[in-house]
């Protein structure tokens, strides 16, 4: 299941850090690349579709999941 706005928005009223899972791409021990939620939502009124999310992957390694690449992500 890919993640969609609507999606977010419900898992992020729980108060729990939620954690990503890339779809294609592996660790060196073949477990899916994760990643975890570091900040808030953040939505456009004028571009209902747009949304950003920032997340963590590693200790140094910041991007923000958003309607682009959310095809590529889904929630553990």
């Amino acid at each position: 299941m890919s993640i969609t706005k609507e999606s977010l928005l419900v898992a992020l009223e729980t108060k729990y850090v939620l954690t990503f899972e890339h779809k294609t791409l592996k660790n060196k021990d073949g477990t899916p690349v994760r990643a975890r939620q570091i900040g808030k939502v953040k939505v456009w009124v004028r571009s209902p579709d747009r949304f950003s999310l920032p997340v963590k992957y590693g200790m140094y390694q910041c991007f923000y999941i958003d309607n682009n690449n959310a095809s590529e992500w889904e929630l553990v």
